[in-house]
Order: C-alpha cells, then sequence, then structure tokens
C-alpha cells in the first residue's frame, strides 16, 4: 500500500493515542523516491528534518494540535528556516532563510510536519512549470501553485500551502483531482512571503478532501469545523462568466447538481446586478500595476532572465501610473461592497472550478477566469472533485461564500463531497 494517510485518519489516530506520525511521514517520502522524477513537484525535500520532526511527534504524549505529525508542502514563495526560497525565478539566490514565514511558523504550531518546498510557476504567475500532471504528463497542472496540487494528488504529502492572486489554488486544485480552499483576503498574514499583487494576494491550502481540507484550515487558522444542521442551501451563478465553460465541463457540473438536488440540497440562482465577467478588466489590471512595483527591483538587474508572461505582465505594469493604480484599488472596494449586498445569506453559490478540464497546452497554466472574480472580491473559494469528464480528466465544483464564511463553505463543500464520493487516485498513484 503507498496510499498515505488520510489527514482525517491522522486526526482519528491521535484521538485514539495512537502515534502514526513516522508512518504517514515515511509512505509520502517512499511516494517522493518513486514518483518525483516524473511529476517535478519539488524544489527541496527535506527527507532526515521530515523524518525527525514525525519521530519527535510520535514521541509527545499528547496529539499536539490538528496537524499533529501530518506531511505538509510549502510553495516555494514562503521563507521556511534554514531553505532557500526562490519563487520559480531561475534568478534568485539559494541564501537560506534565516527565520520561519508566519503561515509555516503557524503549521508548525499546529504539529505540522514540514516535507519539502513545491514548485511554482516563475513569481507565481502563468509561464508554465516544470511540474506535471499526476493525471497526464501531456496535461498542464494548472498554477501557479503547481507543485502543491500535484505533490498532493500524487500521495507526496498529505497537505500542501498555496497562494491565490488569480486562480492559483483553485484551478491547480481542479485539474489534478483534489480539494482546495481561497480563503477570504487577509486571513492568514503574508510575513516571509514573496508578494506578486498585495491587494489581491490570498495564501490557502490544499489537500485530497474537503475533511482533510477543513484540518489544515483549522491549523492555519485556529477554526474547527462547522456541522450542517440540514441540507445545505446552494445557489448556481449565471453570468456570461460561464459561456466560456466548454460542453463537457458543463455536462459534468449540470449532472452535478441534480446530484445535489436530488440528495436534498435546495438550488437556487445567483446574478449579480453587475456582471461577474466585467470584474476580470480590473483585477488584470490590478495585478500587473502591483507586480510591476512588487519586483521592480529584480526586474532592473535581472529583467532579461524573467519568463515571458510575467515579463509581459510587468512592463505592462509599468505603463499604469499611480492614479490609475489607486483608481482600481477603489473599483475594488466598491465591487467587494456591491457583492456583500448581493449575495444571499448562508447560501454557498456554484460553478465549475475551471472553464475545461486540464489543458493539453503546455505553453501555459490554463485559464483562470472562473476564479480571478473571487480573488478580486476577497471572498473564499473552495473546489472539491465533482466528477470525471468524458476525456477521463477531473471536473471540480467551485463553491463561494461571503467573507468570512470559511467554516460554512467547508461544512457545504464536505456535504457535497459526501454525495460524489471520495476523489479517485490517478491511475498509478495511491492504492495498488
Amino acid at each position: 500500500m503507498r496510499r498515505p494517510l488520510s489527514i482525517a485518519e491522522m486526526a482519528a489516530a491521535g484521538g485514539r493515542g495512537e502515534r502514526r506520525a513516522s508512518e504517514g511521514v515515511e509512505r509520502c517520502l517512499n511516494n517522493i523516491e518513486r514518483h518525483e522524477p516524473a511529476i517535478r513537484a519539488w524544489t527541496f525535500v527535506g527527507r532526515e528534518e521530515a523524518r525527525e520532526a514525525a519521530a519527535a511527534a510520535d514521541r509527545k504524549e499528547r496529539v499536539g494540535g490538528p496537524l499533529h505529525g501530518v506531511a505538509v508542502g510549502i510553495k516555494d514563495l514562503f521563507d521556511v528556516a534554514g531553505w532557500p526560497t526562490l519563487g520559480g525565478a531561475i534568478w534568485r539566490g539559494t541564501e537560506p532563510a534565516s527565520t520561519d514565514s508566519e503561515a509555516v511558523a503557524m503549521l508548525r504550531g499546529a504539529g505540522a510536519v514540514i516535507v519539502g518546498k513545491t514548485v511554482t510557476t516563475d513569481c507565481a504567475y502563468l509561464d508554465p512549470p516544470a511540474t506535471k500532471n499526476p493525471w497526464g504528463a501531456e496535461r498542464t497542472p494548472g498554477g501557479s501553485s503547481s507543485g502543491s496540487a500535484a505533490a498532493v494528488a500524487a500521495g507526496m504529502c498529505q497537505g500542501a500551502i498555496g497562494t491565490q492572486t488569480g486562480g492559483s489554488i483553485i484551478r491547480p486544485a481542479a485539474y489534478c483531482g483534489v480539494a482546495g480552499l481561497k480563503p477570504t483576503f487577509g486571513r492568514i498574514g503574508t510575513r516571509g512571503m514573496l508578494p506578486l499583487s498585495p491587494s489581491l494576494d490570498t495564501i490557502g491550502v490544499i489537500a485530497r478532501t474537503a475533511v482533510d481540507l477543513g484540518l489544515m484550515w483549522e491549523g492555519l487558522s485556529g477554526e474547527g469545523p462547522e456541522s450542517l444542521t440540514s441540507a445545505p442551501e446552494l445557489a448556481v451563478v449565471e453570468d456570461r462568466l460561464l459561456d466560456r465553460v466548454d460542453a463537457a465541463v458543463r455536462g459534468v457540473f449540470k449532472s452535478g447538481v441534480e446530484k445535489l438536488r436530488t440528495a436534498g440540497a435546495r438550488i437556487g440562482r445567483f446574478s449579480a446586478r453587475a456582471p461577474v465577467e466585467s470584474l476580470l478588466p480590473i483585477h488584470s489590471a490590478l495585478m500587473a500595476g502591483e507586480a510591476a512595483r512588487a519586483v521592480a527591483r529584480e526586474y532592473a538587474s535581472y529583467g532579461e532572465r524573467f519568463s515571458p508572461k510575467i515579463r509581459a505582465l510587468v512592463e505592462r505594469g509599468k505603463d499604469i501610473s499611480n492614479e490609475e493604480l489607486e483608481g482600481l484599488r477603489a473599483a475594488q472596494v466598491e465591487a467587494t461592497e456591491a457583492f456583500e449586498r448581493d449575495a444571499p445569506r448562508d447560501v454557498c453559490l456554484v460553478l465549475p472550478s475551471a472553464p475545461t478540464t486540464a489543458p493539453a497546452d503546455l505553453s501555459g497554466t490554463g485559464d483562470p477566469s472562473l476564479n480571478a472574480p473571487w480573488t478580486l472580491l476577497g471572498v473564499p473559494a473552495v473546489t472539491i472533485f465533482l466528477g470525471l469528464a468524458e476525456d477521463g480528466l477531473p471536473v471540480g465544483l467551485q463553491l463561494i461564500g461571503r467573507r468570512r464564511r470559511e467554516r460554512l463553505l467547508l461544512a457545504t463543500a464536505r456535504w457535497c463531497e459526501d454525495v460524489f464520493g471520495p476523489p479517485p487516485w490517478p491511475r498509478g498513484y495511491g492504492d495498488v
């Protein structure tokens, strides 16, 4: 059996007084040894540090938190003491970080075992990564949290953290057939994390299931799970944005919504007064303007070594004036306030997680258009496995909530996951 223990299984074992950290971590390290040459999800693996941390977790007399002994991968935008932070950029030095980033420190405090650093795209933008999708090497794993999603999907870690500035958690998690949470903007501090667009950058988590996602979130935020007292109320998003969804994904989504309705979910419709699609230009310009300023010093020295897509973004952003940038930020605030007025309370919005399954075009990381508006609004989003499309690749269900309603969103995602069943493993991974 190569399948790593789930985070929920680790928590249950800890509740019984069993110490299984070393077993869980060793399974993940074995999977890294077996699959990393093909998947290329990691920039660094701290095997001995992970084994030592797992052994220390097993020696504890009491469970050390919701992530006690859980093997976690860290997107290579975050500082981990003693390891370099490359941010997907070949021009960065290899000087090790002196301290943990805020997010990593919180994970350690919750009991997590840090296994290594996962691949991110260059400066966390749209240029293709070295990482391959476990569902097929000819398909993109998405980005920019490419390594985090692929590593979880391949059983190389039990959970991982990533970031989303456009669609960089939801999209790769959906393409790789796992679960992801982009929480409310600002819920997790960004100290010790390389920025791209400070008005958009959001720290989140990736795990195999919604249950495991909730435990990862508890480890980062301290918020325990919420239970539903009845079937959830959902609202299907209706917007020009959905015209981008292809027929195969549309069919899986429609079938999934009917399964939820049959299981008892109350399903309505949601249309914003201003089209959600109209937020895409604001998001794009804001990200460009802030990215140009975030990497200005490095770009002045190493601009020719930046990858093509991030270089084009920075060049575009340099032409956006400070006055224009302030106007974009004001438009973001206005749109967020309008959504909070329009969005129904205690209802989760639903739409596909991406317009297509993982594309075979390896020159980029896929289309983030179904994710970027929610990132601009700063509202929480979750993706879970919905089903397989005709091409045999996973399709994700995206759930959107009001600000700071992560617990309701995760509880609803768990309910939906019970209806759909657990996500399958890609062929050649998991149990054998």
